[in-house]
C-alpha cells in the first residue's frame, strides 16, 4: 500500500506542469568595444503577470560609462534613469493601453556603454545587477525573477591589430643610390594623401664660436633655459668693463 502511494506521489510530481522561469538578461551577455568608441546592450525581461520594474546595475567606472538609455517606449510608457558614476538606475512600467500585466519576453530598453579605459591593455567589467533591483506586478508586490549579469570589455589600441589598409609601405634601397631612401606612407584616414620625403645623411656637427642662425636655432631645452641670461651677462659685463678701463685712461690723461 505505501508503495502505492509513494509511486502515485511521485507520478503527480513529474507530471505537475513546472512554473515559468522569469529572467532578466543582457543581450549579448558579453559585449565589448574599441577605446573611444561604444557598444549597444539590449535589457530583456522574461516574465509572466509583472507590470514593471527597477534596475541598479554597477560596473567599473574605469573601464566603461553608460552613455545613453533608450527605453522600449511601445510596452513601457513610464520610466526613467539616472546616471552615477559606475552606476544606473533605471525605472519602467506599462499602462493603458497596454494590459495591466504582461506575460512574455518583452525588451526593455538598450544601453549605450562607452569603452573609456586608456590603459595598454584590455579591461573587463562585470555589468552587475545589485540591490534594489526588482520585478513589480501590477499590486506593487515583488515578482521573483533571475538576474543573469553581463560583462563588458573595453579593447585597448595596443590590442588592435592593422588593417591592411593601414599598413605601411617602404621603398627597398637600391645600393647605387645609398645617400637617399624614399619613404612613401599611405594612411587609411586620408587615401589620396602621400607624402614622399627625401632623407640625406647629415655630417656630424662641428662645433664653432659662430652665433646660431637665427632662422632654425638648435638649442637643448637646458640650453634654452642657461644660454641668453648667460650671454647677455657676459656682455654686459664685457661693456661695463671696457667703459671703465676708457675712463680711467681719460682721467690719467686729464691729470
Amino acid at each position: 500500500m505505501d508503495k502505492v502511494i509513494i509511486g502515485i506521489l511521485a507520478f503527480a510530481i513529474l507530471t505537475a506542469p513546472v512554473a515559468a522561469q522569469n529572467e532578466v538578461s543582457l543581450v549579448p551577455m558579453q559585449s565589448s568595444a574599441t577605446y573611444g568608441n561604444t557598444a549597444d546592450v539590449e535589457l530583456w525581461l522574461n516574465a509572466t503577470g509583472f507590470q514593471g520594474g527597477q534596475i541598479d546595475m554597477a560596473y567599473d567606472s574605469s573601464c566603461a560609462n553608460v552613455t545613453g538609455w533608450n527605453r522600449n517606449t511601445t510596452n513601457f510608457m513610464i520610466g526613467g534613469w539616472s546616471h552615477y558614476d559606475g552606476r544606473d538606475w533605471i525605472t519602467f512600467a506599462t499602462m493603458d493601453p497596454q494590459p495591466v500585466s504582461l506575460s512574455g519576453d518583452y525588451m526593455i530598453g538598450t544601453l549605450t556603454i562607452h569603452c573609456v579605459s586608456e590603459s595598454e591593455k584590455d579591461c573587463e567589467t562585470p555589468l552587475a545587477f545589485i540591490t534594489p533591483s526588482k520585478i513589480l506586478d501590477d499590486r506593487g508586490n515583488r515578482v521573483l525573477a533571475t538576474w543573469k549579469d553581463g560583462t563588458f570589455r573595453c579593447l585597448a589600441l595596443a590590442s588592435i591589430s592593422l588593417t591592411p589598409a593601414h599598413a605601411t609601405a617602404i621603398t627597398p634601397i637600391p645600393s647605387s643610390d645609398a645617400a637617399s631612401v624614399t619613404h612613401t606612407t599611405t594612411q587609411a584616414a586620408h587615401p589620396t594623401s602621400t607624402s614622399t620625403p627625401t632623407l640625406t645623411p647629415t655630417p656630424s656637427p662641428i662645433t664653432t664660436a659662430s652665433p646660431p642662425v637665427s632662422s632654425a636655432p638648435t638649442i637643448s631645452p637646458e640650453g634654452e633655459k642657461e644660454l641668453p641670461g648667460f650671454e647677455a651677462g657676459f656682455t654686459l659685463f664685457g661693456l661695463l668693463a671696457i667703459s671703465y678701463l676708457i675712463t680711467t685712461k681719460g682721467g690719467r690723461k686729464s691729470e
